[in-house]
């Protein structure tokens, strides 16, 4: 288990209850980090879940702290829940650790993780281990306490994932949907995957859309948070909806042109939230109806930071830092090499990649200076529609 986030608690949480056998390595490298959580699960006998109305309490001392990476992949399943820009830094660290029979679980993996994959060499190799990424988090969660105890909001009615190699998700299914007590989807290649990547609509679309003038904005206290899903306005969910469009049409060119390639996973993001939230909606009479009545998005405030008198929008949140440079700039690229416009998805990455200081778009073209540091194919040497496939 790498990461010590709200995932990586939700995940433990998660594995105590649906495996009462189980042992957990909690894998921290970073000492301070390592420390705190060390304390905060050694400090008493239980590791609280709540969900929803109903509460776990999992055994702790099944749970042990490492800062060793040798000793973490003792383990068969690893599990990495931790920001992608971690993801090689973690990759790299258990990598000569790993052998086939290892399982390799990435949660979320988010766009463009099979380039990282194939430039860390054996991990891409046949003879390495099943590398699993995640299309999402299977829960809306939040750490209560950290090292000690999760709030999980919602669950989603399914998950989709994929593999490297491609056919390994097949066989191994079934034991994920046990093992996260989920349904888990295979998808078809992480290509689909990437595409089919909704946090990188949902999180940069709604900060643009409904938080684009409010950046400034000083809430005196938490409760005068605004809500950041279930705050989603018809002109937010018209912004939603076009970049999903857009995602759908670089899946239909791309099927067009390469009649072998076949992306059913890649749907318009109304048809992914019913399928992944199901009855969770009350109203599904239109997009933003869909957000504003999921119980699972009920209560989850925009993300801020402290600021005199009160607290202010976090414009470095993940959902701009992540999702824009292993999310929206991957799909820009794959968009760029199959000749797709993409207007809306250029207007959201132009505005909010300057709130966090980066530069992806120079005059609609991924050429900004920096590119290098997102996971658009372009980065990796990939200029045409061949090397996508491959």
């Amino acid at each position: 288990m790498c990461g010590g986030g709200n995932g990586a608690h939700a995940l433990i949480g998660t594995f105590l209850m649906t495996n009462d056998r189980w042992k957990v390595r909690a894998y921290l490298p970073l000492k301070d980090e390592r420390r705190r959580f060390k304390d905060a699960i050694t400090s008493r006998s239980t590791f609280d879940v709540q969900i929803g109305n109903d509460a776990f309490q999992g055994d702790a001392r099944r749970v042990r702290v490492t800062g060793d990476a040798e000793e973490a992949c003792r383990a068969r399943l690893i599990a990495i829940v931790v920001p992608a820009f971690a993801h090689r830094a973690v990759l790299s660290q258990i990598s000569d650790f790993l052998g086939h029979e290892h399982v390799v679980l990435v949660l979320p993996a988010r766009s463009g993780f099979e380039y990282e994959i194939r430039a860390l060499g054996r991990l891409g190799e046949r003879g390495g281990p099943c590398v699993i990424g995640f299309q999402t988090l299977p829960w809306a969660c939040r750490t209560n306490r950290f090292g000690q105890s999760v709030m999980i909001y919602g669950a989603k009615r399914r998950v989709g994932a994929a593999s490297f190699p491609n056919e390994r998700i097949l066989g191994i299914k079934d034991q994920l949907s046990r093992w996260l007590n989920i349904p888990v989807v295979p998808y078809g290649s992480m290509l689909e995957l990437s595409l089919a990547n909704t946090g990188q609509l949902i999180h940069p679309g709604i900060m643009y859309a409904s938080f684009a003038d409010r950046r400034d904005e000083v809430f005196p206290s938490r409760e005068e948070i605004p809500l950041f899903y279930t705050g989603v306005d018809e002109h937010a969910a018209a912004v939603l909806s076009a970049m999903s469009d857009e995602i759908l049409a670089i899946r239909m060119a791309m099927e067009a042109s390469h009649p072998g390639v076949h992306l059913p996973k890649v749907v318009h993001l109304s048809r992914w939230l019913h399928d992944a939230y199901g009855d969770a909606i009350e109203d599904s009479s239109s997009l933003a109806r869909m957000f504003q009545t999921n119980s699972g998005y009920q209560g989850l405030t925009v993300p801020v930071t402290e600021a005199p008198r009160g607290y202010r929008i976090d414009v470095h949140a993940r959902y701009l830092t992540e999702d824009l440079p292993f999310g929206l700039a991957v799909s820009k690229g794959i968009a760029s090499i199959m000749g797709i416009p993409t207007p809306t998805i250029d207007e959201v990455i132009t505005h909010t990649s300057r709130w966090i200081g980066k530069e992806y778009l120079v005059g609609g073209k991924l050429t900004g200076r920096d590119v290098d540091a997102t996971r658009a194919p372009q980065r990796f040497g990939i200029g045409d529609v061949t090397g996508l496939i491959a």
